[in-house]
Order: C-alpha cells, then structure tokens, then sequence
C-alpha cells in the first residue's frame, strides 16, 4: 500500500491541496490587485505620498484598504497553517507549539 491510499497520506494531503489551492487563488489577486487601479495608487503612494496626494489619490482611504487586505491575507494564512501543521507533525506539537510562544515555556518539567 503506497503512502498516498493510507489513511496517514490522506489526513496529510487534503490539507495541502487546499493550502495550495488558497495559496494560488490569494497570489492571483494579490497580482490582479497590483495591477489594477488600487494598485498603481498604492504604488504611487509608497514612492512618494504627497505627489499622490496631489494627482488626486486618497492617501488615507488607500493606506487603509491596504492594511486590510494585509490583515486579511495574514488571517487566512493563519488560519490554514495549524491545519497543515496538524496533518503533517500531529496534534500534540501543532497545540504545543503555540502554547510555548504565549507562555515562554514548553511545559517540560525540569
């Protein structure tokens, strides 16, 4: 029996796929987003905000879309990295890892 028709090779590349996938589908819009109207602004306004300001831009509004669009793909990520995490290495370390960075233990007794 081949990894990929056990019970193990499946619990680890559902997972994967669907990372893959939302990984693929978030770098497409990310480059439709550069590409487009929000995104000549936002690179106007990182060369040079007042000349952006001037030609019309609303740095503001800009600045804000911009860091929710960041939030947004720093939520999906998280929220996809501990289902990866758990299919490949187990439940125990994908808990205990993010147990240990908030409480600056790993929880072993010395």
């Amino acid at each position: 029996m081949s990894i990929g028709e056990s019970r193990i090779g499946r619990l680890i590349l559902v997972p994967a796929v669907i990372t893959l996938a939302v990984t693929l589908l978030l770098f497409w819009l990310g480059r439709n987003l550069l590409h487009g109207r929000l995104g000549y602004a936002m690179t106007a306004i990182r060369d040079n905000s007042i000349a952006a300001a001037a030609m019309g831009i609303n740095v503001s509004l800009c600045k804000t879309i911009t860091f929710a669009i960041s939030a947004t793909y720093t939520g999906i990520a998280g929220a996809l990295a501990p289902s990866v995490a758990r299919a490949a290495i187990g439940i125990n370390i994908s808990v205990r890892q993010p147990a240990a960075r908030t409480s600056g233990s790993d929880g072993r007794q010395n």
